[in-house]
C-alpha cells in the first residue's frame, strides 16, 4: 500500500511537473506574440504621426503635367532672368527675391506665386503671393526660420512673360550672410547640374 501511495504521488507530481512546464512555454510563446504586436503597433504609430514621412507634395500631378512643366522651364530659360532668393532677417519670416532681366535692368511691374517646404516637413507647404516692395524687388511671407534644404517653386510674372523657377535652396545661419543666385541659363537646368 506504501508503493501505491509512491507511485500514486509521483505521478501527481509528473502531472504538476507537466502542467507546470507546459504553462510556463504557452506563456512565453504568448509572451513573445505579445512583444512582436506591441513593436509592430509602436512602428506603425510612429510611421504614420512623424510627418517626416509623406510623399512629395503633388508629386503624382507634377509627374503626369511634367512635359507642361518642361515646356515652361525651357521658356523661363529663354527670358535669361537672374534670381537672388534670401531670407529677410532676423526672423526669416520671409523670401526676398531680387530679380534682373538679361541685361541686368530690374524686372518691375511682376506678380506671381511662391511655394515652400522643408524636406523635413513636406506636408507643411506653404503658398505665398509675390509682391513688389521696390523696383526689382519682390517679398513672399514664407517662414522659413527652420535651418535646411527647402523647395522652392516661384512663378514670377511680367506682361506676358512667364518665369518659372524650381530650386532647392539651404537656409541655414552659415548661408543667411551670403545670398542664393540662381542664374537661369539658356541650357536646361536640373538641381545644380547644368544639361
Amino acid at each position: 500500500m506504501i508503493a501505491s501511495n509512491m507511485t500514486t504521488s509521483s505521478k501527481d507530481i509528473d502531472k504538476i511537473s507537466e502542467r507546470r512546464s507546459r504553462r510556463f512555454w504557452v506563456c512565453l510563446v504568448l509572451a513573445f506574440f505579445s512583444m512582436d504586436i506591441a513593436i509592430a503597433t509602436i512602428a506603425i504609430a510612429m510611421a504614420t504621426r512623424d510627418p517626416s514621412f509623406r510623399p512629395m507634395p503633388d508629386y503624382g500631378q507634377n509627374n503626369v503635367s511634367w512635359e507642361h512643366r518642361h515646356q515652361e522651364r525651357l521658356a523661363s530659360n529663354k527670358l535669361g532672368w537672374v534670381l537672388d532668393l534670401s531670407p529677410v532677417e532676423p526672423q526669416r519670416k520671409a523670401i526676398r527675391i531680387h530679380a534682373v532681366d538679361r541685361s541686368g535692368n530690374p524686372i518691375v511691374g511682376g506678380f506671381g506665386k511662391l511655394s515652400a517646404y522643408h524636406f523635413a516637413r513636406v506636408t507643411e507647404m506653404t503658398r505665398a503671393d509675390v509682391v513688389e516692395v521696390t523696383p526689382g524687388e519682390y517679398e513672399a511671407a514664407v517662414d522659413c526660420s527652420r535651418d535646411g534644404l527647402w523647395k522652392i517653386e516661384l512663378r514670377l510674372q511680367r506682361g506676358d512673360e512667364q518665369f518659372l523657377l524650381e530650386r532647392d535652396v539651404e537656409f541655414s545661419k552659415e548661408v543667411a550672410k551670403r545670398s542664393m543666385k540662381v542664374y537661369i541659363h539658356e541650357s536646361y537646368q536640373v538641381g545644380n547640374l547644368l544639361l
